[in-house]
């Protein structure tokens, strides 16, 4: 018995084009993201500006002192607010990390400077500054309980 072949059939040349694999990093190395400082700089910028308008808002308050009649009350309300703040940033660096406390005497403190010493210089200084820790010494002091 003979063994015959038969011709072979041209068939087209059909190549699987897959597109180019990119170049993998090292697995030792974490993957470059160029934008991760600029993030947080932003961030820090916009908290920034929070504490600054807030603490202008303390400060208006120690300033409001002038209006006739009704001006130590708001300096009072303004001081009670931005003392809370204050009292509770303090304690949470304190032992013990009394934050409620720390804000209800910032807030006692913070009304009686506002509506006897507003409206002079130091109490424009310490309003302002106490102010500026509003944002973070309100949450604390609002979030110390949540576990």
């Amino acid at each position: 018995m003979q063994v015959t072949s038969f011709p072979q059939m041209q068939r087209p040349l059909v190549r699987n084009q897959k597109p180019p694999v990119p170049p993998q990093q090292p697995e030792n190395q974490p993957p470059q993201d160029h934008h991760l400082g600029s993030r947080e700089i932003v961030n820090n910028l916009k908290f920034g500006a929070v504490a600054a308008a807030c603490g202008g808002l303390g400060y208006a308050g120690s300033v409001a002192h002038a209006i006739p009649y009704v001006g130590p009350a708001i300096s009072g309300v303004a001081g009670a607010i931005v003392g809370a703040s204050a009292g509770a940033s303090l304690a949470s660096v304190l032992p013990g990390q009394r934050i409620k406390s720390g804000a209800l005497l910032g807030a006692i403190g913070g009304a009686i400077l506002g509506a006897s010493g507003g409206g002079t210089l130091a109490g424009n200084v310490a309003m302002g500054v106490a102010g500026a820790t509003a944002p973070y010494g309100l949450l604390m002091a609002v979030f110390s309980g949540a576990s």
